[in-house]
């Protein structure tokens, strides 16, 4: 997916110990810049070579609280990951921060998107079909476009 797209400016929410920052960070392109964003600072699946890439940025705080940025707001975001706190609640305060941060054409990947059904169901973005593979991620996986 990220191959394709050739993303310039990637952020994830919600890293916990950095598996799927890693998958992220080996198939991004050399020009590109990644903001991954978690609660809490753990990390522990990520080599020194990513944790000291100048091209990533890790923010430990709340994805929704605007101050962690302190005035640096990732822009014209190409690729969004969200996988932090799984309730439709959060993920629409999600949305509603990051949605105007992301140029037409950013592709959204949904973690878990079983757990918040009534955010899918209503979300105004265009829904890509990608296959059901319950036996590898049976919590559900989904795909937007900006």
């Amino acid at each position: 997916m990220l191959f394709r797209s050739q993303p310039k400016n990637i952020v994830e929410l919600g890293n916990d110990a950095g598996v799927l920052t890693l998958c992220i960070y080996t198939e991004m392109p050399i020009d590109a810049h990644f903001i991954t964003i978690d609660i809490q600072k753990k990390l522990e699946c990520l080599p020194e070579e990513v944790l000291n890439d100048s091209r990533m940025r890790f923010i430990f705080g709340n994805d929704v609280d605007p101050e962690i940025f302190k005035g640096n707001f990732p822009k014209d975001i190409d690729f969004l990951f969200i996988d932090a706190d799984h309730s439709d609640q959060h993920v629409l305060k999600e949305l509603n921060l990051y949605l105007p941060l992301c140029r037409k054409g950013c592709l959204i990947a949904f973690d878990d998107a079983r757990s918040i059904p009534k955010t899918w169901n209503t979300l105004a973005l265009n829904k890509l079909n990608i296959p059901e593979c319950h036996t590898v991620h049976n919590t559900g996986f989904a795909l937007a476009e900006v």
